[in-house]
């Protein structure tokens, strides 16, 4: 063997050029001479360009970090506690008559009393200084009514004084020279009020505005009068309320007297003078031996309420004051060994507080009956008293209310000294305190805006503290449970933000916003799915590359087409059409794809030297005349089919105004069946029959059409004949399409009452925005099926169509799945379509023609009237971290199907 030869001098370098001959180094395949080191140039754009992709890509990951933390700073302080913080501790003069009023002025700054000896006394908070006493009766008082700055006072010789003590605000000019030196926050006793240094070096005066009428005798048609011993008062401040003014009094010898307070006013003197029109109230079903805690009035005198101390209620109805009458005797202590010990009305007038013995307390109102109770076991008005929120009980017996002059919330104090903040709606305790003063709280109030509080023991001792509660009865699960709402006759979920008052409750559940949301976008997609699917496919493999390169760009195109004008042309221009034309238009949605069949049909009748030298596109012109001529041909139809089965008036059908017998009500399931078992039928066909006709195979076009056409025709009858027998039964059953579904408190009725903006028209504008997306990207997946697999399936004697569905569709289905993803995110943060055409009403209706609204319009439309860092300024950014997580959800379930579907495509 010759010897090896001598190592080059290029080394073991694999860059070094190949010696070819000559003694001349090899060029590179670039023609250019290699180079043994990577230029730094080089080197340094690779490693900018790593820096520049990581660093933005994590930056990507840190935005979407940071809108989410975002986004929970502002949800999270909606679920804080209240916390209740003394600020000042006194004692009432012992000399002085025990006080049977109290009320703190909205700034807490001053405060009045009133005593049993008739005195009117204010109060500087701070060191609960004494300014003035005033005498406002020379009779004993034995009851008090105070609603607001309204004042009731019921005395011994059996009249009533009617009046208002509101805190009057005045900002005099400069700082006095008797207040040079305050500082701010400090308050000093100024000209008969208080006066507090305020940002601004401005001076804040706050004095009481007594304001009292002459005494007005009560009972004056029952002879001798007989001390007040309990009274409530009620004045309608809004004109919506018609500006009533009531007031109802219990006396000592067990007379009840409805008063209907009327005002003059005198012209020359301006004075306004009040007098009482008297109506007696029926006691004879009063109980005997019981001691009476309270008398009440609901909301604008419609109704009175007597409560006694073993827990029966009378109610009222005094909607007509000169034919009241007892309409329900109510207990509202199960339990025997109870009594009650206090009560009050809630804001508004309607809610009534309970307090117990046990340091048990309740909320109770008036409200309608249970759907289906026979009409022998209501009650004359058809309202019964229902116990719609307990609360956590106390350590002991409850011995006063003070419910919030603005919202939900209510203060309550028992007879070891606690204090209890409570919220009225979701039932919740916000928080509680204990005095450092002993005794029984006997009067307490909370301030105006409710960050404050007055407590007087029996034993003197006088309290005043803050409260830190900017978000009451914001708890987590009452955000996605059902609510015992006033009212309304058991639990719902509802969401109303707010009302025309502070009276009305808000209901905040986003359950009614997620069922709307969730609608929507399951019939936007039912809409989308197979018009864009089926769209890609046809234009993917049988479309003629001419057509395609006109066709597919046009839909993309749609993508582009601004929401706000799908939703116009829904709400304003399909919404109304719809709605003239509703059997034509439900109907095209089976004579349209019917059509598209008997095209298909039809076309395999032509006999094959005619088919073969058209181009391809005529195929398509054709089946776009047959979907016109089929949309037609619904429209034509639908009139004889409303006719026959909806009495010529579906609308009418849908509300139940016709078509409540056997027939009418099987019309329904007709409709709704028919289609659905069609496709049922065509599948039992294709499965279990079509297998052995095969044996029977023809080459003849027209024979194997002519099979067809009858297979279409059978399966038609059958489908038509099992909706009626199956539609029948359940019709027999009581099943009715337009009938009561609810599952919980959800009402699944497929139809019912037909609104103009509605779930079908959602669905399709919605369908409108999503089929563009869908289309594209799984026109694209199946594009890239690599064409080697349809020439094999070809090859092995699959038809185009076979080839489709089952070689190239599997392969494509991750990217098609992934462009269902895509457009389903799409539809769920849809909002200017869904804000015009959806009917915007947050309810739980699986009814096909009602609306709803989602969260993102739900968001769109509240945000304008949601002042910054507010209660529902928060909700709404609540919606939207819901939004953020149900996004996050669908495009994890996406990631993690794709994949998998990536997986079995690369097997193949």
């Amino acid at each position: 063997m010759p010897d090896n030869p001598p190592p080059s001098s290029q080394g073991s370098d694999p860059d070094a050029p190949t010696n070819t001959g000559g003694g001349q180094p090899a060029r590179s395949f670039t023609g250019r001479k290699r180079r043994h080191t990577t230029p730094a140039s080089i080197k340094i754009a690779d490693s900018v360009s790593k820096w520049v992709i990581t660093v933005g890509g994590l930056s990507v990951i840190g935005a979407l970090a940071l809108i989410l933390l975002f986004l929970a700073s502002v949800v999270v302080p909606l679920f804080g506690s209240a916390e209740l913080n003394p600020t000042t501790v006194a004692e009432i003069d012992a000399d002085k008559a025990a006080p049977v009023a109290v009320r703190v002025d909205e700034n807490v700054v001053s405060f009045w009393i009133i005593d049993e000896a008739g005195a009117l006394s204010t109060f500087r908070t701070q060191e609960a200084e004494l300014i003035e006493t005033r005498r406002i009766s020379d009779v004993p008082v034995t009851a008090v009514s105070v609603k607001r700055s309204n004042v009731a006072i019921g005395r011994e010789d059996g009249t009533v004084l009617l009046g208002s003590v509101p805190f009057g605000v005045s900002f005099p000019a400069g700082v006095p020279d008797a207040l040079e030196g305050l500082n701010p926050g400090d308050t000093a006793i100024f000209e008969g009020g208080v006066a507090e240094l305020i940002p601004g070096n401005r001076i804040r005066v706050t004095t009481p505005n007594v304001t009292f009428g002459e005494p007005v005798a009560i009972g004056k048609a029952a002879g001798d009068p007989s001390p007040i011993k309990l009274l409530d008062y009620l004045v309608e401040d809004d004109e919506a309320a018609g500006g009533d003014e009531a007031l109802v009094v219990l006396r000592e010898d067990g007379r009840l007297f409805y008063e209907k307070v009327t005002q003059k006013r005198n012209l020359m003197t301006n004075k306004v003078t009040k007098s009482l029109s008297e109506f007696e109230l029926p006691m004879d079903q009063a109980p005997t031996g019981v001691e009476p805690v309270g008398v009440f009035m609901q909301s604008r005198g419609r109704g009175v309420y007597l409560v006694y101390e073993d827990g029966q209620t009378l109610r009222f109805d005094t909607t007509d004051p000169e034919n009241a009458r007892v309409v329900e005797v109510a207990d509202l202590l199960p339990e025997t060994d109870r009594t009650i010990t206090a009560a009050r009305m809630l804001i508004g007038d309607v809610t009534l507080i309970v307090g117990d013995s046990a340091g048990g307390v309740s909320g109770w109102f008036a409200t309608n009956y249970p759907e289906g109770t026979p009409d022998d076991e209501m009650n004359p008005d058809d309202l019964h008293m229902v116990q719609a929120h307990t609360f956590a009980e106390l350590d002991a017996a409850v011995t006063a209310f003070s419910p919030s002059e603005r919202d939900r919330q209510f203060l309550v104090g028992d007879a070891l000294g606690n204090i209890t903040l409570f919220y009225m709606t979701t039932s919740s305790l916000e928080g509680t305190t204990r005095l450092a003063a002993e005794g029984a709280i006997d009067l307490a109030t909370l301030s105006p805006r409710a960050d404050a509080a007055l407590t007087i023991t029996d034993t003197g001792a006088l309290a005043a503290f803050d409260i830190a509660n900017d978000y009451p009865g914001d708890h987590l699960a009452a955000l996605f449970t059902p609510i015992h709402y006033e009212g309304y006759p058991g639990k719902d979920f509802q969401w109303q933000s707010g009302g025309g008052t502070d009276d009305a409750e808000p209901k905040v559940s986003f359950v009614p916003l997620i069922f709307g949301t969730l609608k929507a976008t399951l019939y936007a997609m039912l809409f989308a799915v197979p018009i864009a699917i089926l769209g890609a496919i046809y234009t993917s493999e049988f479309m003629d590359p001419r057509a395609k390169a006109v066709v597919k760009p046009t839909i993309e195109m749609m993508a582009g087409l601004p929401s706000v004008v799908l939703g116009f042309i829904g709400g304003l221009v399909l919404a109304p059409i719809f709605e003239d034309i509703i059997p034509g238009a439900l109907l095209t949605f089976v004579c349209v794809p019917a059509g598209v069949f008997m095209f298909g049909w039809l076309w395999q009748l032509l006999p094959p030297d005619v088919v073969r030298p058209l181009p391809k596109w005529v195929p398509f012109i054709v089946m776009i005349g047959a979907v016109l001529v089929t949309f037609g041909a619904a429209l034509l139809v639908a009139p004889l089919l409303e006719t026959i089965l909806y009495g010529g008036d579906i609308k009418a059908w849908l509300n139940r105004r016709t078509g409540t017998g056997f027939w009418g009500t099987t019309a329904g399931w007709i409709g709704l069946l028919t289609p659905l078992l069609l496709i049922g039928v065509v599948f039992v066909f294709n499965t279990f029959i079509r297998p052995r006709l095969n044996a029977y195979n023809t080459d003849d076009r027209k024979k194997i059409a002519g099979v067809d056409g009858i297979r279409l025709i059978v399966s038609l009858g059958v489908a038509i004949l099992l909706a009626t027998a199956i539609g029948g039964a359940f019709t027999s059953v009581g099943l009715d399409l337009r009938g009561d579904w609810s599952l919980g408190l959800i009402d699944w009725s497929p139809a019912g009452t037909y609104i103009t903006r509605n779930s079908v028209i959602i669905g399709i504008m919605m369908g409108f925005a999503v089929i563009p997306i869908i289309y594209t990207i799984s026109e694209d997946a199946l594009s890239s099926v690599p064409n080697t697999l349809r020439s094999a399936a070809l090859g092995a004697g699959a038809t185009p169509w076979q080839t489709a569905i089952r070689v190239v569709l599997p392969v494509g289905i991750s990217g098609i799945f992934s462009a269902c993803m895509i457009g389903l995110g799409r539809a769920v943060g849809e909002t200017m379509i869904v804000l015009m055409a959806y009917g915007n009403t947050p309810i739980l209706d699986g009814n096909i023609f009602n609306g709803g609204r989602t969260m993102a319009a739900n968001i769109a439309v509240e945000m304008p009237e949601a002042p910054q860092g507010e209660t529902l300024y928060r909700y709404l950014f609540a919606s939207a971290l819901i939004l953020f997580a149900m996004t996050f959800v669908i495009n994890t379930i996406a990631e993690v199907v794709r994949n998998h579907f990536r997986k079995r495509a690369l097997q193949l």
